[in-house]
């Protein structure tokens, strides 16, 4: 049941402190984080002389504005603790946390605590205006509840309520302290690239060198130290940087690359060591779907959710996993990959086609039936025995020339052979996705690829996963950092690498 529009306000009581309007805590920040322990929340707080910090962790709590909340009682009870002498025994458990609607419409976050002053019990309310996600509205209403019954200053009237103009990010969402920038890398066959993360998320400086998939590790790496030395040149030369957070494609363990299809030639490259030893910084190696995921939870399609799916298209289709606000890795980096997960049915489907054969020796493995590569080699294979489509005349009369850009170009032109492949690779791609939604049932699942800005594409993979009740009771998220997103991953999870 909804709670009313008003919430109501207790009266205020000023039990026998000394001097209680001299003291006044105020929330100074608010920031979530993704570690590899799970999600973590941060509270900081001030009362003019010192500096009260509340953290918690997310490997229980599904909700971030309760983990939020939690951090701000944690902080609260640091603060208590170290004025002993006022308020003897006092401490603060969270009991509650929910959300309202204002007269105005505004949203709220309200709490529910128990004051507890050894065994005497009292429970507390406290109430905030909501941000977009309400995390810092949830840690404001935990200090004005508190401020209702301990009697002193903790919170400016003027502070429960945050101000944020349209695509401004909350106070909460900053993710990371006033100071702290990262640095990101993303490692590719064809380029190397490198930004600098501010504390609000944002990219202030980005270059590239040039690569190839032949290259030696010190190679690369020495094309990686150059784009981060421009991307330092300006204002980040006086940042205070973490470490640097390095995407790549493959499967790693440890800081090491096992493999990488980027570099073919690498095998068992201690890249973490190898990097340290040329960036001079500390390094997390992280697989770039990870990363991607981690990004799109943080900054993107996924905010606010602890359990997600991301798949990515493309060349090489993948997939990752987070479950309770943790992105799972695996022994060698490879949990939730899923490429080259079996599809039976396709087998029995298509035993007259002319299969497509995947790196990993098979034919009807997801990579294998709808990748991008898998949809021109598709396409190609069809028109060899006779079928006619106007992508051939696109491609210059070519079949070489095919690419997926042209095939997309025909299906929305109406082209019946075009729809048809790329209808049939929506169709197994959703097919694919249940069965990892079946067996992680995440709160949604964040997709990405060349194929995403195509509607029709995108009708197909939901009628796919219509057929089946993981996939209708599953939201399906587009993706809203696209190619920035591994190495916004990078960079974030770097600025949780202790200096």
């Amino acid at each position: 049941m909804q709670a009313e529009a008003h919430f109501p306000r207790q009266e205020r009581e000023h039990p026998s402190v000394a001097a209680p309007g001299t003291m006044r805590l105020t929330l100074e920040e608010v920031r979530i984080s993704l570690t590899r322990g799970g999600r973590k929340a941060l509270v900081a707080l001030h009362d003019g002389s010192g500096r009260y910090i509340g953290e918690q962790e997310s490997r229980i709590e599904r909700s971030q504005r309760r983990l939020a909340a939690s951090a701000a009682v944690n902080g609260l009870n640091s603060y208590l603790e170290s004025r002993s002498e006022t308020f003897a025994e006092k401490r603060i458990r969270l009991l509650e946390v929910g959300d309202f609607r204002l007269s105005s419409g505004e949203a709220a976050v309200y709490v529910s605590l128990e004051l507890v002053e050894g065994e005497k019990k009292k429970q507390l309310l406290g109430a905030a205006r909501s941000e977009s996600q309400g995390l810092y509205a949830a840690a404001a209403a935990v200090l004005d509840a508190a401020n209702r019954k301990i009697g002193f200053s903790l919170i400016d009237p003027e502070a429960e309520t945050t101000s944020i103009s349209p695509g401004e990010r909350a106070p909460s969402q900053q993710l990371i302290s006033e100071t702290k920038h990262g640095l990101g890398l993303h490692l590719a066959s064809d380029i190397v690239r490198a930004t600098l993360l501010d504390p609000q998320g944002k990219m202030t400086a980005q270059a590239t060198r040039p690569c190839l998939p032949t290259a030696l590790p010190e190679t690369v790496l020495h094309q990686a130290l150059a784009a981060l030395q421009e991307v330092q040149a300006g204002d980040g030369s006086a940042a205070q940087i973490c470490g640097i957070g390095i995407a790549l494609a493959g499967r790693h363990r440890d800081g090491v690359c096992l493999e990488s299809p980027e570099f073919p030639g690498w095998s068992e490259v201690s890249l973490v060591e190898l990097a340290g030893e040329h960036l001079k910084q500390p390094v997390l190696l992280i697989e770039e779907t990870k990363a991607a995921l981690a990004a799109e939870a943080l900054l993107g399609a996924g905010v606010g959710l602890s359990n997600l799916l991301y798949f990515s298209s493309g060349g090489r289709l993948s997939c990752a996993a987070m479950l309770e606000g943790k992105v799972l890795e695996g022994a060698s980096g490879a949990f939730a990959t899923a490429a080259h997960l079996t599809l039976p049915d396709y087998t029995a489907d298509n035993e007259e086609e002319d299969p497509f054969l995947c790196g990993c020796g098979r034919s009807s493995c997801w990579q294998s039936v709808a990748s991008d590569s898998a949809l021109v080699e598709i396409t190609k294979a069809k028109i060899a025995r006779g079928q006619k489509s106007a992508v051939l005349e696109s491609a210059g009369g070519k079949p070489e020339s095919l690419t997926l850009g042209l095939l997309i170009e025909a299906a929305e032109a109406g082209d019946p052979l075009a729809h048809e492949v790329m209808k049939e690779g929506a169709f197994w791609v959703g097919q694919a996705l249940i069965g990892l939604m079946e067996l992680y049932d995440p709160e949604a699942v964040v997709v990405s690829g060349p194929a995403l800005p195509d509607e029709m594409w995108m009708a197909h993979l939901r009628e796919s996963l219509m057929s089946r009740p993981a996939g209708r009771r599953c939201p399906l998220l587009v993706a809203k950092l696209g190619r920035d997103g591994p190495i916004l991953g990078a960079a974030l999870l770097a600025r949780e690498i202790s200096p």
